[in-house]
């Protein structure tokens, strides 16, 4: 009987630490989730912002150059006034 309550004295120990490390695992993972999803969080604002920014830039490149190509149709317009006047 001794060697019987040993046995099973010893098996209730390692169930003990086997449960104690399986909730240090559950509680890592839990941890390592919200992290993971904090994360996930933070790339999508990331992408959004540099996103935006692209397309504010875009649209900048886009003023500038109808800007310049007006300029541009003006300029020719007075060097055909000029070249007329001469």
């Amino acid at each position: 009987m001794e060697i019987r309550e040993k046995g099973s004295e010893f098996l209730k120990e390692e169930l003990y630490k086997a449960q104690k490390e399986l909730k240090l695992k559950d509680e890592e993972c839990e941890r390592l989730c919200k992290v993971r999803a904090q994360l996930e969080q933070e790339l999508e604002e990331l992408t959004a912002s540099l996103f935006e920014e692209a397309h504010k830039m875009v649209r900048e490149a886009n003023m500038k150059q109808a800007t310049s190509e007006k300029q541009l149709k003006e300029a020719w317009g007075k060097i055909d006034m000029l070249q007329a006047e001469v």
